[in-house]
């Protein structure tokens, strides 16, 4: 059980994170982060010990702002769970994507976390027992073809870390 920490959660307004943030709030402090401003807000109401900051993990000046204004506020991370994601089925034959919605995805999914991860790295206690939690899924492993893009970026996220 982890107890007594502070955690960053991206990808905090609504299903996993969401679940995440309001179970680890009984025994931690949380910040969750997402796009969605109003999803954070009726997450953080539910527990005083959940705070929010909108942060847009496909965008890199979010990310950077994010951490710059946690720095200022003094928040020093112990545990990170790297949970956003965007999932979406395409069907490369049959849809056509922007280059934009394409980046977009794979910086949420991939580029994104490898950028919250560097940053947690960074601004962590070196002598404290820190934790990365990466949530991902067993398409990962098992791509399935109307899902190119999530299969990809998670698979490559995956494989990065894992040691």
């Amino acid at each position: 059980m982890i107890q007594n920490k502070t955690i960053l959660i991206t990808g905090g307004g609504s299903g996993i994170g969401e679940a995440l943030a309001l179970k680890l709030a009984m025994h931690n402090k949380v910040v969750i982060c997402g796009r969605s401003k109003e999803k954070l807000e009726r997450v953080s109401a539910r527990n005083p010990n959940i705070s929010f900051e909108t942060t847009d993990v496909a965008d890199y000046h979010s990310i950077d702002k994010l951490f710059s204004v946690l720095k200022e506020r003094g928040i020093v991370f112990d545990v990170l769970f790297n949970n956003a994601g965007v999932i979406e089925i395409w069907d490369v034959t049959t849809t056509k994507l922007s280059s934009r919605e394409i980046f977009e995805k794979i910086n949420t999914n991939l580029s994104g976390a490898i950028a919250v991860t560097q940053h947690f790295i960074g601004q962590a206690d070196q002598a404290a027992e820190n934790l990365i939690v990466n949530v991902t899924s067993e398409i990962a492993l098992f791509p399935i073809p109307i899902l190119p893009l999530y299969a990809a970026s998670k698979a490559g996220y995956g494989f990065l870390h894992s040691r």
